[in-house]
């Protein structure tokens, strides 16, 4: 009785219960309800039952990792789940994966589910020919004997010619990939002649003397499986031709030394600074005049990292640049390091001189050293700025997206944000982010909707705003940074393309402001007919009382409250002077509160509901009348 208490509060407590009751379906089920991650501390009986699955699945995505190999049977669900990640099919049974029609519907969802095809299926010519009419990297993962067969192999050529590299028989020199760096330019197949290169997708480093694809313009590199999962993404229509890139030897010969002209001759620069993705490009730091252990002149500077692993990547400047926040288009000198664990301090070591060399110590003390790597000045990068990343208030701003390179269309890119698919219309707001720096941002012109300002600091509030219909799943937005600067956005629900919702006339904008937030943030109305307009609120206190007014414009001199005495009735406003409040009871299961608004007639109406999370209305109940009678006996004041 104890743990079906305990499970009923908190469905991770089945962690703590005997191995007879993780087998009991009834008390699983009930943890499933409260906390589907419950699934992971089930027996693996029932985390390979289909209803819990389903069940734990359908409430949190991320409840399939523990799922029993080979347990998930619904096979619409798989091809649902498997259109925004493939690792799905990792749950899927053998023959599942065996079965013709169910691969090429997931590959048509996906083409990295051509990873999980069963061996069966990778020699099966007439699969392999279906699937590389779409993608001509596939080969990679034909058979060894269809990589060999002639037809395969020119029907994967036919599809995209670059694919010859994976025929079994080839002995062509063609090394090429329709990957591109974030600004579209084609990657160089090359050998790691030293082992400081980085991988930018998995963040791994590359072993000296192995292959991987680089753009040396951009600082960007990719190691060959990583390369290898991207071809496989890209599906009919990826383009045909790669962009010449230039080279990174002959590029870094260009790399200026930082010099000042004295007395007609050329010295070294006494002061340097060096900025990097430590703190978004933001703060320089000023590397020291000092000595290095052999007594030698030397520039040095240490930055915290407080034991952040990844890559790193810095350049170092002079005054004036340090000083100047770079324009876009502007090429850079860059370092791209890798961090090994527990690193807390980088130690950064510049010895100028005729064979400039650049050393990066890593410590997790003042005097304990991890590691050092040393850098020629051939092996800097000249780095365009860039990418480009979304942020909007699906997260209140907190995280980025990075936008990915559409190859086939240029400098245009394109990121996808995946939404909760909420029962009630919903307003957004969204800006385009360069370098992850929030002091780089593109927004909306107010005076100019089709125009673009930018980059540059504002405010969360100034950015694209967008309307999302009711059981809006995703969000794709395409930013072209070229010439004029463009911004396209399409919304997707679980299954078609969603219309965005009419904007209001643009006359008077009104929003409604209430105690849910302290009276903080105001929610705009959106069209809800002809002439009436609609706002959903969260709601946190429940069951509770929320207190709300109108105001026109975002402006609090404008505000519009019931008259004196009633809750419903006649509107008084706009007026900058103290106005009454309504007074809305939220019944308990409730997650929103409806406002409908009418501005448009001769006298101003309002008129509310409170609805359940499914969208369906609820009734006032006891707890909403008793919380509203407590406000009321209390003697709250209803004017603000």
């Amino acid at each position: 009785d104890i743990v079906c208490i305990a499970v009923e509060q908190e469905g991770a407590a089945l962690e703590f219960a005997s191995p007879r009751l993780r087998a009991d379906r009834g008390l699983v089920e009930g943890a499933l309800r409260q906390n589907p991650l419950a699934l992971a501390h089930a027996s693996e009986h029932l985390r390979g039952d289909p209803e819990l699955i389903g069940l734990a699945v359908r409430s949190n995505s991320f409840a399939r990792t523990f799922v029993m190999p080979g347990a998930i049977v619904d096979r619409e669900r798989v091809l649902e789940l498997v259109q925004d990640d493939e690792s799905v099919l990792e749950y899927v049974s053998t023959e599942t994966l065996g079965e013709r029609t169910f691969m090429l519907a997931a590959f048509e969802r996906n083409g990295l589910a051509l990873q999980y095809v069963a061996p069966e299926l990778r020699s099966d010519r007439d699969f392999m020919l279906t699937v590389l009419q779409r993608n001509g990297f596939a080969l990679r993962l034909a058979d060894m004997a269809l990589r060999s067969d002639s037809e395969v192999v020119a029907a994967a050529i036919a599809q995209d010619r670059r694919a010859i590299k994976y025929a079994s028989s080839s002995s062509s020199e063609i090394h090429s990939s329709p990957i591109t760096c974030h600004l579209g330019h084609g990657l160089q197949h090359l050998r790691a002649t030293h082992g400081c290169y980085v991988c930018d997708k998995c963040e791994s480093g590359i072993p000296r003397q192995s292959m991987l694809w680089s753009c040396s313009l951009c600082c960007f590199d990719l190691c060959k499986a990583c390369n290898e999962r991207l071809e496989l993404s890209i599906g009919e229509g990826a383009p045909q031709g790669v962009p010449a890139s230039g080279s990174a030897v002959s590029m870094a010969h260009e790399v200026p030394t930082m010099t000042r002209a004295h007395g007609g001759e050329s010295q070294t620069q006494e002061r340097c600074y060096m900025v990097g993705s430590w703190d978004g490009w933001k703060e320089p730091v000023e590397l020291t005049s000092a000595s290095d252990e052999d007594g030698r002149s030397c520039f040095r500077a240490r930055v915290p990292l407080l034991e952040r692993t990844g890559v790193v990547k810095l350049e170092i400047v002079d005054a004036e640049q340090a000083s100047a926040r770079y324009v876009v288009g502007h090429q850079r000198r860059m370092w791209k390091v890798l961090v090994p664990a527990k690193t807390q301090l980088l130690e950064v070591v510049r010895r100028p001189s005729s064979h400039e060399r650049v050393s990066f110590r890593f410590l997790t003390g003042p005097e304990v050293t991890l590691g050092i790597k040393h850098f020629r000045c051939e092996d800097a990068y000249w780095s365009t700025p860039g990418p480009f990343y979304l942020r909007g208030s699906w997260d209140e701003h907190r995280g980025m997206t990075q936008m990915q390179l559409v190859a086939a269309d240029g400098g245009a890119c394109v990121a996808i944000v995946h939404l909760e698919a909420e029962a009630v219309p919903m307003c957004m707001r969204f800006q385009i982010v360069q370098d992850r720096d929030v002091a780089q941002c593109f927004y909306p012109d107010p005076e100019q909707p089709n125009a673009v300002l930018g980059p540059g600091l504002c405010d969360a509030a100034a950015g694209w705003e967008i309307q999302l219909p009711a059981g809006c799943k995703r969000l794709h937005v395409k930013w072209d940074p070229r010439g004029q600067r463009s911004i396209e956005c399409t919304l997707f629900g679980a299954l078609d393309e969603l219309s965005e919702i009419p904007r209001p006339p643009p006359s008077a904008r009104y929003s409604v402001i209430g105690s849910w937030d302290g009276w903080q943030q105001p929610v705009d109305f959106m069209t809800a007919g002809i002439s009436s307009l609609h706002a959903h609120i969260m709601v946190r206190e429940i069951p509770g009382v929320a207190e709300f007014q109108i105001v026109q414009d975002k402006n609090l001199h404008l505000r519009f409250g019931p008259a004196l005495g009633t809750n419903m009735g006649e509107v008084v406003g706009p007026t900058s002077e103290d106005v009454w409040r309504w007074f809305a009871g939220i019944p308990r299961g409730c997650r929103w509160l409806r406002v409908v608004w009418h501005p448009h007639r001769q006298r101003h109406r309002v008129s509310w509901s409170c609805l359940a999370a499914s969208g369906e209305p609820l009734a006032p109940d006891r707890h909403a009348r008793a919380a509203l009678a407590a406000l009321r006996g209390s003697g709250a004041a209803a004017m603000s």
